[in-house]
């Protein structure tokens, strides 16, 4: 069996998210990369750890998890997003 990362654990080739409603997203606490989440009327809360850059609010954040690494950008026009460890 092929050894998979943890991004690949994580998103599968072909996922994608929703344009609008919530979106919940368990993360491999070992997955090394830049988050960059945003709604546009909704909120985020985020259960893992993730190194902030610049400004973050409750409705944007980016960051680093694990020092950074791929990009992972996740955004939803209407509803919450949530991140939180797998």
């Amino acid at each position: 069996m092929p050894m998979r990362s943890p991004a690949q654990r994580c998103f599968p080739p072909g996922a994608s998210a929703p344009a609008d409603g919530s979106v919940d997203l368990a993360v491999p606490t070992d997955l090394n990369a830049n988050i960059d989440a945003s709604t546009n009327d909704g909120r985020i809360s985020v259960g893992i750890p993730v190194m902030v850059e610049g400004n973050f609010s409750n409705s944007q954040i980016k960051g680093k998890m694990n020092g950074g690494g791929q990009p992972v950008t996740i955004h939803t026009g209407d509803g919450s997003i949530r991140l939180n460890r797998s």
